[in-house]
């Protein structure tokens, strides 16, 4: 990435891959399926007391509904434990699209940062030549000294997550846990890294309270005390809340610790305060695209989107220094189709 100056300009063009969707089957809890969410929550509240629907309802997930907003928006659409999407073979649920299904990344374990291996290259600032996948990583802004509060963006182009950041971008504090049915009975646990892996853990010795991942990946994920510990080698070790698998705390060995604050019923990352009591803050656009960051010392990045706020990450700006000429910094990315 080239580096922004105060007062530059800075246009970067971007690889993306076209993702192919499919249309969901929705299936609520008594096992009935339907072509559409509307008719299956009706179905709910018609054979539920009407209150006891309503308070079942919550935004947000990452276990196979898709986001609503609100109740009423819930009601007539995303039924949130209650309504699931149901995706044909070869298709994931994705919150982002109308029809409830994208295609699987092809290979999400190897997606993110990586060496070349023995024989083969990366090119192209840079793009892995055995995947096609374009990688890039944006460290927005980081305070300075060895336990780092810091906002990093990353990029792949062959992802179909659809975040915060929208289709292609994730955060450092964008990482979750995603089940495989409910949480308390899952076979497998995907872990959702931030760089863009996404990690299969399986459950041992047949229970539903201590995971594994292939052999090539060191870290265990476990249940303890009602929460999902991630420990990823020696050094660091991140806690998920049990139910909904989002990250809630970031540990060090050397006692250095993040904890994550959401908003919006658990839904968003509102703050991360680490326990040197500087925090970063987290604005969004209605459409829950993030609309700014801000950093322990007051200082505004702001994020803009193609598609009224609801497209790709268009533009970033960064904060200007009182007497700028030129205004605050900004980066623009433009997006090429690609068929890797």
């Amino acid at each position: 990435m080239r580096r922004v100056f105060p007062g530059l300009f800075a246009a970067l063009l971007l690889s993306l891959t076209l993702s192919t969707q499919a249309q969901a089957a929705w299936e609520d809890p008594y096992g009935d399926v339907y072509a559409s969410p509307g008719p299956a929550c009706a179905a709910i509240v018609l054979r539920e007391n009407t209150r006891l629907a309503l308070d079942r309802i919550e935004p947000g997930n990452v276990q196979g509904t898709l986001d609503c907003v609100n109740v009423a928006f819930c009601c007539q659409a995303f039924y949130r434990d209650a309504i699931y999407a149901v995706c044909p073979a070869g298709y994931v649920v994705e919150t982002s699209v109308e029809s409830g299904c994208i295609e699987e990344d092809p290979d999400p374990k190897a997606l993110g940062p990586s060496c070349p291996a023995k024989g083969t290259s990366a090119a192209g600032n840079p793009v892995s030549i055995p995947s096609g996948n374009k990688f890039e990583q944006v460290v927005d802004f980081a305070t300075p000294g060895a336990n780092s509060l810091r906002f990093v963006r990353y990029y792949n182009s062959q992802t179909k997550h659809s975040g915060s950041l929208k289709r292609g971008w994730r955060h450092n504090y964008d990482r979750f846990l995603r089940f495989d049915g409910i949480h308390t009975s899952a076979d497998w646990i995907d872990v959702h890294r931030p760089e863009g892996q996404v990690l299969r853990f399986t459950a041992t010795g047949g229970g539903y309270d201590s995971y594994v991942p292939d052999s090539d990946v060191d870290a265990t994920l476990t249940r303890v005390a009602g929460k999902w510990e991630l420990q990823l080698g020696h050094d660091l070790k991140e806690t998920y809340s049990e139910e909904k698998g989002r990250l809630e705390l970031i540990s060090y060995v050397n006692g250095y610790e993040q904890t994550v604050n959401r908003i919006d019923l658990g839904l968003r990352v509102g703050s991360v305060t680490d326990n040197y009591g500087r925090t970063i803050t987290f604005e969004y656009y209605i459409t829950g695209a993030l609309a700014a960051v801000i950093d322990p010392d007051g200082k505004r990045y702001d994020y803009s989107y193609t598609g009224n706020d609801n497209g790709l990450l268009e533009k970033v700006v960064y904060p200007g220094n009182p007497g700028y000429v030129d205004g605050r910094p900004t980066t623009t990315y433009h997006y090429e189709v690609s068929s890797y």
